[in-house]
Parts: C-alpha cells; sequence; structure tokens
C-alpha cells in the first residue's frame, strides 16, 4: 500500500513536471526530474509491477477458488449418491448419535417404525429406559468395529426376528460421531429355518426307528436262515447224485441262502451307521 501511495505520488509529480514544469507546486520533485529526466519512468514501472503481482495474486486465488468450488461440488454429489443409496435400500437403516438419539430414518424404517427422529433408541425401538440388552450400537460406540445381534422383538403387536448390524460413522481424525445401523427382517428365514430343522429332526427319528428295525428284522432272520442253510447242505450231501432234478432244486435254496445271508449283513451294517 505504500509503494503504492508512493508511486502515485511520483507519478503525479512526473505528469506535473511534463505538463506544467515553472509551476509552483512539486518544485524539489520538478527540479529533480528536471535534471534527471530518466527517473521519472520509475514509479510508472513500479505500477506495472504493482498490477502484475495483483493480477498474479488474483489469478491464483481464482484458481483455488475454482478449485474449492469443484472439490464442495464433488463432495455434494457424493453425499447426494449416499442419500439416495440410503433412501431407496430396502433395509431398515437409522443414524443415532453416541448418546443414542434419532438423528436420521430411511424411508423403508419409518414405514416400519414411525417416524421417531430426536428419540432415544432404546425407548422409540423396544420401549426400554436404557440401552438395550446387548446393543451392537452400544459396542461400535465403545470399540469403534462393526457389531451384529440376532433379536426376537414385537413390532405392532406381531412377534419379529431382527438382525441388526451397527457400524460406526467418524471424522477425519477418527473420531466417532454417530453410528449407523442396517436392520434386516430375518422372520421369514427363520421359518424356514425352524421349518427344515423340524423335517430334519423327523427325518433322524426315522433313520432311527429304520436302523432299530433293521437290526432287529437281521437278527431274527439270521437263526432260521442258519437253519435252512444247514439242512440244504444235509440234503446235499444224502441226495443222490442220479437224482438230478433234487440236487437243482437243493442248489437253488442254498444259493438263496446265500443271498439272504448277504442282505442280513447289509441290514447290519445300515443298523451300525452312526448319524453323521
Amino acid at each position: 500500500m505504500v509503494l503504492f501511495v508512493v508511486s502515485a505520488y511520483l507519478l503525479i509529480a512526473s505528469l506535473h513536471h511534463l505538463l506544467i514544469p515553472e509551476g509552483p507546486r512539486f518544485a524539489k520533485l520538478t527540479l529533480f526530474f528536471h535534471h534527471a529526466t530518466p527517473f521519472w519512468l520509475v514509479p510508472v514501472v513500479l505500477q506495472i509491477f504493482c498490477c502484475l503481482y495483483v493480477w498474479q495474486r488474483f489469478r491464483g486465488e481464482s484458481v483455488l477458488r475454482g478449485e474449492l468450488i469443484q472439490a464442495l461440488q464433488e463432495r455434494n454429489d457424493e453425499m447426494t449418491k449416499f442419500q439416495d443409496i440410503l433412501e431407496s435400500a430396502p433395509m431398515r437403516i437409522s443414524i443415532q448419535s453416541p448418546s443414542f438419539k434419532i438423528l436420521y430414518q430411511n424411508p423403508a424404517h419409518a414405514r416400519v417404525i414411525g417416524n421417531r427422529a430426536g428419540e432415544q433408541c432404546y425407548a422409540a425401538y423396544s420401549g426400554e429406559n436404557e440401552v438395550c440388552e446387548g446393543c451392537p450400537l452400544e459396542k461400535t460406540f465403545v470399540d469403534g468395529e462393526v457389531h451384529t445381534l440376532n433379536k426376537r422383538n414385537v413390532i405392532n403387536g406381531e412377534e419379529r426376528y431382527l438382525e441388526l448390524i451397527s457400524a460406526p460413522l467418524k471424522k477425519a481424525d477418527g473420531t466417532i460421531v454417530a453410528g449407523i445401523e442396517v436392520v434386516q427382517d430375518t422372520t421369514e428365514r427363520m421359518r424356514h429355518e425352524s421349518h427344515i430343522q423340524q423335517l430334519t429332526e423327523r427325518l433322524e427319528e426315522s433313520n432311527r426307528e429304520l436302523r432299530a428295525f433293521s437290526s432287529a428284522l437281521a437278527h431274527d432272520l439270521r437263526q432260521p436262515l442258519t437253519r435252512i442253510y444247514m439242512a440244504a447242505q444235509v440234503l446235499d450231501e444224502q441226495c443222490p447224485k442220479d437224482n438230478l432234478g433234487a440236487i437243482a432244486m437243493i442248489n437253488d435254496v442254498l444259493h438263496g441262502c446265500v443271498q439272504m445271508e448277504e442282505l442280513v449283513d447289509g441290514m447290519l451294517t445300515l443298523s451300525r451307521v452312526e448319524h453323521a
């Protein structure tokens, strides 16, 4: 600023010297410029440098301002995309403060719970006076990690099974400012799993009964089968060799006994099979 004032003063003095050489004002300056005429260019040069400096500063600030605007626009675009994802997600998503106050609910969450923003989550969701037992969000606020909880809850008078997943929302320095909670209704999945479990138990019971029956039947068949086989061997030894018809029938009996013995062994093996 001082340089600008001095330069302006010298410029005016120079112009005064050129236009009114014998004027009463600026006497000393005009005397100086009369004996050193080239020096009147100094303020002009200084003015040019000042203008260049100001222009350079202005240009740099304009570039920085443009980069800042672009960065803010990109940030706003990312926030808009994130907001769109939250709004359109089929899962129930909410954001709570470290004091467990509800800060945000996406439409899917609000449709089920209602608009409860500003309330304490444990009171709004579960009707409790304090943080729910095993709350994953409480653990997230403590250690900053992702936590999961499966729980049973009553919503609008209906028993529902829920899977809760919580994650921290942090500032750049790592400070946790809020927690996001995703709730998935797993009632249908739990019902299917329960039905499958029931069918599995019934199948296991049937297998146990089948193994017991196979064991009992195998033991019941083995004793008379042994007697039949021994009797057929005696008949084979005593039968005349020229009685081909009788020998053929005895061989059929012996062959049938061997096949029955294999069947009995298979049934005993089945009865000893352990359930994996």
